[in-house]
């Protein structure tokens, strides 16, 4: 297992993805990311709670009415960011969402969707297929 690997194990463990997923994606087998993880003490970091008076995305207070649907964000703007930076969020047991490593930048990001993807943002792909400068 190399250096690159076992800082992979970590971070993706770190985020909560099991070994399964870390083993499927760095192409090792599941009983060598399961003993690295256990003799390396990794555990899965436990999601924050978001309190409920406060908007998931900037913090700011909520003004929560009586019987009305209560409300995790301030506007739209703030709900509609916060999905687009957790997309697996609602169910993370879906086998829509899945890890991937960036061919470009090595980045460990969040997949979303049945369509494979390669690179973590447009910029890396700009940067594998032109050679660097975004167009």
């Amino acid at each position: 297992m190399t250096d690159n690997q076992k800082q992979s194990i970590k971070e993706m463990r770190g985020a909560g993805i099991g070994y399964k997923k870390i083993s499927q994606v760095l192409d090792l087998p599941l009983g060598t990311v399961q003993s690295f993880c256990r003799r390396k003490n990794i555990t899965v970091v436990e999601p924050v709670v978001h309190d409920e008076n406060h908007c998931r995305q900037c913090g700011k207070t909520l003004i929560q009415t009586d019987k009305v649907k209560r409300r995790k964000f301030c506007s739209d703007e703030c709900r509609v960011k916060w999905w687009t930076e957790h997309p697996c969020s609602k169910n993370t047991d879906s086998k829509s969402c899945h890890a991937v490593v960036c061919e470009n930048c090595g980045k460990i990001f969040t997949a979303y969707g049945k369509e494979p993807r390669k690179y973590c943002s447009h910029k890396c792909y700009a940067g594998a297929r032109f050679g660097g400068g975004a167009l």
